[in-house]
């Protein structure tokens, strides 16, 4: 307990030391370099005010210290050091002054000339950079993630629906409407199942060529299913022209959604 109070004791003279080292119309790189990066800052134009621990609050103008709070400082900077050739003499300490309560120095004063609108900005961007870190991130339902999902996976099928039929008009094969919707239903609850799986339960945000390479497979034994033929070469041609012809059309709905976006 002794030794715990004893460490409180001289972390708090070296702090102490640390605060009188500030003074006013000190450089903000030796601000810096004396008491360490802030844990935030707002700045507009000329003027910026720097957050450290302990409720302190530092307030630059022109890259000058003009108000300190929180902590003491001085409202001078210290004496010059003697020069290390003179003879050596009993250093005198520094007088260090500091200012009674409600006292302003009056060069501060004339060197900080922020106005009103200037200042009450800076103070709502200090609030605002305050209360980030206290502020709880929003999550989406689950009503909105199941809409979510529901709606990829209908584009999902309605694009392997038109690049099939994109693909039977290229080779002239003939497959009915219904088997080119149960295709592509097959591939698209394919698809969709791997793809919820990598996200739950191996935690990862895509599994594409897995999910294309079994869709692709099941897509092969549907078409030998539904189509007139019921050939395996045929079957598989179908397949990958169909997935070619997906990507193309994918790679247009995302271009026409981003540039109407942007637009």
């Amino acid at each position: 307990m002794h030794k715990r109070a004893f460490r409180i004791f001289l972390l708090g003279l070296l702090f102490t030391g640390r605060c009188l080292a500030v003074y006013l119309g000190m450089d903000r790189a030796a601000l810096v370099q004396e008491l360490g990066p802030p844990v935030s800052r707002a700045a507009m134009g000329a003027h910026e005010i720097l957050l450290y621990p302990n409720d302190v609050r530092i307030e630059l103008q022109d890259g000058k210290v003009v108000d300190v709070e929180g902590m003491s400082y001085r409202t001078k900077p210290p004496a010059i050091s003697p020069v290390q050739n003179a003879p050596a003499t009993v250093a005198e300490t520094p007088k260090v002054e500091t200012p009674a309560p409600g006292e302003v120095d009056t060069a501060t004063q004339a060197e900080a000339p922020a106005t009103e609108n200037e200042r009450a900005k800076m103070e709502d961007a200090v609030m605002q950079m305050e209360k980030t870190h206290d502020e709880p991130q929003e999550t989406p339902s689950q009503g909105k993630v199941a809409m979510k999902l529901l709606v990829e996976f209908f584009l999902r099928w309605v694009v392997m629906v038109f690049a099939l039929k994109l693909t039977c008009i290229f080779w002239g094969v003939t497959v009915e409407w219904p088997g080119l919707m149960l295709a592509a239903l097959a591939d698209a609850v394919t698809r969709m199942t791997l793809h919820l799986a990598a996200i739950y339960f191996l935690h990862l945000p895509s599994f594409f060529f897995v999910e294309n390479g079994v869709a692709a497979v099941v897509l092969v034994i549907v078409l030998m299913k539904v189509s007139i033929n019921r050939g395996v070469k045929q079957a598989v041609q179908l397949t990958l022209t169909s997935k070619t012809f997906a990507l193309v059309v994918w790679a247009v709905v995302i271009t026409v959604m981003l540039r109407s976006s942007y637009g």
